[in-house]
This record gives C-alpha cells, sequence and structure tokens, in this order.
C-alpha cells in the first residue's frame, strides 16, 4: 500500500503561486504594506523585507505571511524553513487563510515542523472555512483517496 505522502502532494501556495498571494487583503495598514509590495514585485527584496519585518514585529498578520514567503522561498533573505513556519504560524493564529494553508503544507511535508498529517488538515480545514480554494482542493483530493482521514 502506498503512503498518503507518494499518493497525494499538496500544492505549496509559497512556491506554486506566481505573485505568492502576497496581497493586503484588508489586513494591513494600507501605506507601508503597499510600498513593501512594490518593492518585492520590482525585486527589491531587501526593502520588502525591512518593511514587513517592521509591519510583522507589530502584529500585522498580512506581513507576517509575506515574511514567512520570503523565508520559505529565499528572496530577500536565506531560504529558512524554520523561519518560514514561525511567521505562517504567527500570520495563522490571526485568522490569515493564506498563512494557514501554508502551515498546512508544512505540516503535511514537515518543513519547519515534525511531518504532522492531522495538523496539516487541522490547518487546511481552517483554511478552506475561510474560502481558501486551494485548501478545499487539497482536502478534497486527501478525503477521495482515503489520506489522512475519511474516504
Amino acid at each position: 500500500m502506498t503512503s498518503p505522502d507518494r499518493r497525494f502532494r499538496p500544492l505549496l501556495l509559497a512556491v506554486a503561486c506566481a505573485a505568492f498571494g502576497l496581497c493586503r487583503a484588508g489586513l494591513s495598514a494600507a501605506a507601508p504594506y503597499d510600498d513593501a509590495l512594490a518593492a518585492y514585485q520590482g525585486a527589491d527584496y531587501a526593502s520588502a523585507f525591512e518593511i514587513w519585518g517592521d509591519l510583522a514585529e507589530h502584529g500585522d498578520a498580512a506581513a507576517q505571511y509575506a515574511l514567512g514567503v520570503m523565508y520559505a522561498t529565499g528572496n530577500g533573505c536565506e531560504r529558512d524553513a524554520d523561519r518560514a513556519f514561525e511567521w505562517f504560524h504567527e500570520a495563522a493564529h490571526q485568522g490569515h487563510a493564506a498563512a494557514m494553508y501554508n502551515l498546512g503544507a508544512a505540516y503535511w511535508i514537515g518543513s519547519g515542523a515534525p511531518r504532522n498529517h492531522g495538523a496539516a488538515l487541522h490547518w487546511w480545514r481552517r483554511a478552506a472555512e475561510r474560502g481558501h480554494r486551494v485548501a478545499q482542493y487539497n482536502l478534497g483530493v486527501i478525503h477521495y483517496r482515503g489520506g489522512g482521514g475519511e474516504r
């Protein structure tokens, strides 16, 4: 029998989304976040990292998610799965759906945290409840194939 990992590879939003899912979604102070986003899109990763870093330290969930993406991709900083996980965790606990999704993906594959399919399903369900389409898709595939939950 094939393990659930071999039958199903989750879509990783931080890696798969061309724009890395970085958008304000009403969770950030507009001007600084938008300045960081413009810098990021212009490949000025150092400026984006500095601005988002300040916002993230002050509790901004969207900026915390953005830093998680930067650590996950290595844009503007050294790639660090542990730091990416930490920032996704912070943002997810504030209700950021994309961070919830990426936290689930990190648990699924064991990136920045021990592999834990139960925790992955928990975070994907929370993201799916907030309308995150990729989380909904992943849950559907998992349930269809019977991995990590009832078929």
